[in-house]
Protein backbone atom coordinates (compact mmCIF):
# COMPACT_ATOMS: atom_id res chain seq x y z
CA UNK A 1 0.00 0.00 0.00
CA UNK A 2 1.04 3.55 -0.83
CA UNK A 3 1.01 5.90 2.22
CA UNK A 4 -0.92 8.94 1.45
CA UNK A 5 1.90 11.62 1.33
CA UNK A 6 2.93 9.72 -1.19
CA UNK A 7 0.00 9.52 -3.26
CA UNK A 8 -1.01 13.33 -3.08
CA UNK A 9 2.92 14.60 -4.22
CA UNK A 10 2.38 11.30 -7.02
CA UNK A 11 -1.30 13.59 -7.84
CA UNK A 12 0.56 16.36 -7.66
CA UNK A 13 2.60 15.41 -10.43
CA UNK A 14 0.04 13.93 -12.53
CA UNK A 15 -2.32 17.18 -12.42
CA UNK A 16 1.33 18.97 -13.04
CA UNK A 17 0.84 21.29 -9.97
CA UNK A 18 3.80 23.12 -8.44
CA UNK A 19 5.94 20.70 -6.35
CA UNK A 20 6.63 22.23 -2.64
CA UNK A 21 8.92 21.15 0.02
CA UNK A 22 11.94 19.62 -2.49
CA UNK A 23 14.71 21.85 -3.44
CA UNK A 24 16.61 18.69 -4.98
CA UNK A 25 17.35 19.78 -8.99
CA UNK A 26 15.18 17.08 -10.33
CA UNK A 27 12.08 19.12 -8.45
CA UNK A 28 13.73 21.96 -9.39
CA UNK A 29 13.46 22.08 -13.07
CA UNK A 30 10.45 19.96 -13.28
CA UNK A 31 8.73 23.17 -11.38
CA UNK A 32 10.64 25.32 -13.65
CA UNK A 33 9.33 23.61 -16.75
CA UNK A 34 5.86 23.63 -15.93
CA UNK A 35 5.76 27.21 -14.89
CA UNK A 36 7.49 28.17 -18.12
CA UNK A 37 5.98 25.61 -20.48
CA UNK A 38 2.73 24.77 -19.46
CA UNK A 39 1.95 21.27 -18.54
CA UNK A 40 0.14 18.11 -20.58
CA UNK A 41 0.05 14.69 -21.43
CA UNK A 42 1.41 13.39 -24.85
CA UNK A 43 -0.74 10.68 -27.08
CA UNK A 44 1.18 8.65 -29.30
CA UNK A 45 -0.43 10.82 -32.35
CA UNK A 46 0.85 14.15 -30.82
CA UNK A 47 4.32 12.63 -29.94
CA UNK A 48 6.27 14.00 -33.17
CA UNK A 49 4.62 17.60 -32.90
CA UNK A 50 5.32 18.05 -29.35
CA UNK A 51 8.83 18.11 -30.78
CA UNK A 52 9.34 21.49 -30.82
CA UNK A 53 8.29 21.97 -27.33
CA UNK A 54 11.02 19.74 -26.47
CA UNK A 55 14.04 21.78 -28.24
CA UNK A 56 12.48 25.03 -26.40
CA UNK A 57 12.29 23.21 -23.08
CA UNK A 58 16.36 21.87 -24.08
CA UNK A 59 17.54 25.35 -25.08
CA UNK A 60 15.67 26.22 -21.71
CA UNK A 61 17.39 23.35 -19.74
CA UNK A 62 21.10 24.40 -21.32
CA UNK A 63 20.65 27.58 -20.05
CA UNK A 64 19.48 26.76 -16.23
CA UNK A 65 22.63 24.51 -16.89
CA UNK A 66 25.21 26.77 -17.86
CA UNK A 67 23.76 29.28 -15.34
CA UNK A 68 24.03 27.26 -12.63
CA UNK A 69 27.43 25.56 -13.56
CA UNK A 70 25.93 21.68 -14.08
CA UNK A 71 26.56 21.72 -17.87
CA UNK A 72 29.37 19.19 -18.12
CA UNK A 73 31.84 19.35 -21.27
CA UNK A 74 32.72 15.57 -20.03
CA UNK A 75 31.44 13.20 -17.87
CA UNK A 76 32.96 12.76 -13.55
CA UNK A 77 36.56 12.01 -13.75
CA UNK A 78 37.40 8.14 -14.16
CA UNK A 79 33.71 6.85 -14.82
CA UNK A 80 33.88 3.48 -16.58
CA UNK A 81 31.66 2.29 -19.05
CA UNK A 82 29.60 -0.56 -18.68
CA UNK A 83 26.79 -0.89 -21.19
CA UNK A 84 24.24 0.91 -22.68
CA UNK A 85 20.22 -0.09 -22.28
CA UNK A 86 16.90 1.26 -24.06
CA UNK A 87 17.72 4.78 -22.44
CA UNK A 88 20.94 5.23 -21.03
CA UNK A 89 24.36 4.92 -21.74
CA UNK A 90 25.58 3.57 -17.91
CA UNK A 91 29.02 3.94 -16.70
CA UNK A 92 30.72 3.25 -13.13
CA UNK A 93 31.42 6.12 -11.13
CA UNK A 94 35.03 6.28 -9.50
CA UNK A 95 33.80 5.59 -5.79
CA UNK A 96 32.07 2.01 -7.39
CA UNK A 97 29.09 2.41 -4.87
CA UNK A 98 26.93 4.33 -7.88
CA UNK A 99 26.28 4.33 -12.15
CA UNK A 100 26.20 7.52 -13.60
CA UNK A 101 23.60 7.25 -16.13
CA UNK A 102 23.36 9.56 -19.68
CA UNK A 103 19.87 9.64 -21.18
CA UNK A 104 18.52 12.00 -23.72
CA UNK A 105 14.80 11.19 -23.21
CA UNK A 106 14.42 9.82 -26.28
CA UNK A 107 11.33 7.80 -25.30
CA UNK A 108 9.43 11.29 -24.04
CA UNK A 109 7.66 13.65 -25.85
CA UNK A 110 8.94 16.54 -23.65
CA UNK A 111 11.54 17.07 -20.65
CA UNK A 112 8.90 17.56 -18.20
CA UNK A 113 7.69 14.49 -18.80
CA UNK A 114 11.06 12.69 -18.66
CA UNK A 115 11.60 14.78 -15.26
CA UNK A 116 8.30 13.33 -14.02
CA UNK A 117 9.03 9.97 -14.90
CA UNK A 118 12.46 10.33 -12.63
CA UNK A 119 10.18 11.84 -9.69
CA UNK A 120 7.51 8.99 -9.85
CA UNK A 121 10.57 6.29 -9.60
CA UNK A 122 12.27 8.57 -6.86
CA UNK A 123 8.63 8.24 -4.69
CA UNK A 124 8.17 4.66 -5.49
CA UNK A 125 11.69 3.52 -5.61
CA UNK A 126 13.52 5.60 -2.85
CA UNK A 127 16.47 2.85 -2.49
CA UNK A 128 17.12 3.43 -6.36
CA UNK A 129 16.92 7.18 -6.84
CA UNK A 130 18.46 8.84 -9.32
CA UNK A 131 19.71 12.07 -8.58
CA UNK A 132 19.88 14.26 -11.12
CA UNK A 133 23.11 16.23 -11.29
CA UNK A 134 23.34 17.84 -14.67
CA UNK A 135 23.05 17.66 -18.28
CA UNK A 136 25.79 17.09 -20.97
CA UNK A 137 25.34 17.99 -25.08
CA UNK A 138 26.36 14.50 -26.53
CA UNK A 139 26.03 14.37 -30.40
CA UNK A 140 24.62 18.12 -30.38
CA UNK A 141 21.42 16.87 -28.33
CA UNK A 142 21.42 17.70 -24.60
CA UNK A 143 21.20 14.84 -22.14
CA UNK A 144 20.70 14.43 -17.99
CA UNK A 145 23.52 12.80 -16.15
CA UNK A 146 21.96 11.21 -13.41
CA UNK A 147 23.65 9.64 -10.49
CA UNK A 148 22.37 5.88 -8.85
CA UNK A 149 23.28 3.76 -6.24
CA UNK A 150 24.75 0.64 -7.98
CA UNK A 151 22.97 -2.57 -7.12
CA UNK A 152 24.58 -5.74 -8.52
CA UNK A 153 21.73 -8.10 -9.62
CA UNK A 154 22.06 -11.93 -8.62
CA UNK A 155 22.04 -14.13 -11.39
CA UNK A 156 19.75 -16.53 -11.24
CA UNK A 157 20.04 -20.19 -13.09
Amino acid sequence: MIPNEIRERLQNIVDGTRLEGSADRCTTLRNLLVESFGTGSTVKSEFESRAIIKEEQANFLKAWAESTGSLFDDLPERSAYLTKGGESKVYLAADGLNVIKVNDAIYYATWDEYLNSLLFHNLLFPNTAHLLIGFIEIDNGLSAVLQQPFIEGVRQD
